[in-house]
């Protein structure tokens, strides 16, 4: 089973994984943002995953959680 695999069949992410998660999408010439946006009352976290070589294919999920955010970015990102 591969790192996007296992964070969303168990819907956590280790500190690790967040390192393996930022290096996987390194790896493949994209760049991975985590964000918290403390003033807004509801989804206060973002993921995005920018694709340089292609905008189209980029991701900007917002959620109430990291984890959620992380999730929401790296399933799409999985079927792009």
């Amino acid at each position: 089973m591969n790192l996007i695999e296992k964070i969303k069949k168990y819907k956590s992410v280790s500190s690790e994984q967040f390192i393996e998660l930022f290096d996987y999408v390194a790896d493949k010439g994209h760049v991975l943002i985590l964000k918290s946006d403390g003033p807004r009352e509801t989804k206060r976290f973002t993921c995005v995953i920018s694709v340089p070589e292609n905008p189209e294919k980029s991701l900007r999920r917002d959620a109430d959680t990291l984890v959620d955010a992380v999730l929401l970015c790296i399933s799409e990102y999985e079927t792009r």
